[in-house]
């Protein structure tokens, strides 16, 4: 079983999209840690990931020291590994925990919007004020590091206009892999909508140029689209709520994702006495009734509305299917589907290399 420790609700920004009760910020203490893994690990076979989550998880930084140094002595006692990520804001990233996270595999993964203009629309301090010049001092050094380094990119309405610029941008500060999340829980319209798709337009010949020519790179949301229709088989983000990852919260209650966490209609036990099997089986069940309405849906398999997390932030609950998530799946796919014929009926050899090498492996295995 993999966990995600909410270490602190606490974070050092005030960002316009934060779903962080500011007025009831929580620490999680080494107890509670230590109490996480210890369940984890009884439910585990070999391998535990742990993911390190917030508000921000680097104002934890002590704790995560320990985490790492108890889980040394569990593999040394069991005989079980322990891996580790954490997404950061990236403000309190400094050189030295940089080195700390690749001595240790700390997978690091850097929430960045782009340009300056579109990441300082949202991400602000406390005091109003935009944070990307404090974060791209970080970004030199952390690329340098760690050239693979992933870069999480919010795209909401107040920042739409500038999301290929922003692309564009953060291909040129160095960074390979984009993943972009679009902010369903904004309040979109038809002409809003319209304006994200001439984005997307636009985004699909950069990703044609660039595979074209060569460059290795990985763009989600196109390369994760263009994967669930090679092979569909793998289904496109199946959603296990619960079944193979937990979120932890700082009190040490656990609930089925990270969306999930602090909402008690969906916890699902606590790290004193475990995991409650039956209350997590039935919030599973209710997760996959609704998406049932979506059975004669073309493209169900390739589409985010598998995601219960996402589900529970665009509509509030697991009962039903947001309508601005579905006109973005249907508006998305299409877009990602031509750019992906062209490239095949090209033969281009990077598109061939990324995308059908590991079909035709796994198929011949």
């Amino acid at each position: 079983m993999n966990i995600t420790l909410h270490l602190t609700s606490k974070c050092n920004l005030n960002c316009k999209y934060c779903y962080v009760n500011k007025s009831a910020c929580t620490n999680m203490d080494f107890e509670t840690a230590k109490k996480s893994i210890d369940m984890a690990l009884g439910y585990s076979k070999k391998h535990i990931g742990i993911s390190f989550f917030g508000g921000e998880p680097l104002l934890k930084k002590d704790l995560i020291q320990s985490v790492i140094e108890y889980t040394k002595h569990l593999e040394r006692k069991h005989q079980k590994s322990f891996c580790f990520n954490m997404t950061t804001n990236g403000i309190l990233l400094d050189e030295q925990f940089i080195k700390y996270s690749i001595k240790e595999n700390i997978f690091i993964s850097l929430s960045m919007d782009g340009t300056k203009a579109a990441h300082d629309y949202n991400r602000i301090d406390h005091k109003g004020n935009g944070t990307y010049d404090i974060l791209l001092e970080k970004v030199k050094t952390l690329i340098d590091l760690c050239p693979y380094t992933p870069v999480m990119q919010t795209v909401c309405i107040n920042n739409l206009d500038l999301f290929y610029d922003s692309v564009l941008h953060l291909f040129g500060l160095g960074f390979m892999t984009i993943i972009t999340s679009v902010n369903l829980s904004d309040l979109w319209t038809d002409k809003s909508l319209l304006r994200l798709k001439k984005q997307y337009e636009k985004l699909a010949r950069l990703y044609f140029q660039k595979t074209d020519n060569g460059d290795k790179f990985y763009f989600s949301p196109f390369d994760t689209k263009i994967n669930s229709y090679v092979d569909n088989k793998r289904s496109f983000e199946y959603c296990d709520l619960g079944l193979s990852q937990v979120s932890i919260s700082p009190e040490g209650l656990i609930y089925p994702c990270i969306q999930f966490v602090g909402d008690k209609n969906y916890i699902i036990g606590n790290v004193d006495k475990g995991l409650d099997f039956q209350k997590r089986d039935e919030i599973y069940k209710i997760s996959k009734e609704s998406i049932k309405q979506c059975n004669e849906c073309a493209v169900k398999n390739r589409c985010l509305s598998r995601c219960s997390c996402l589900i529970k932030q665009t509509t509030g609950s697991l009962g039903s299917i947001s309508p601005i998530l579905c006109s973005h799946e249907r508006m998305l796919i299409p877009i990602a589907d031509k750019i992906a014929e062209e490239l095949y009926k090209k033969r281009s050899a990077m598109f061939i290399h990324k995308h059908y090498n590991n079909y035709i492996k796994s198929a011949k295995d």
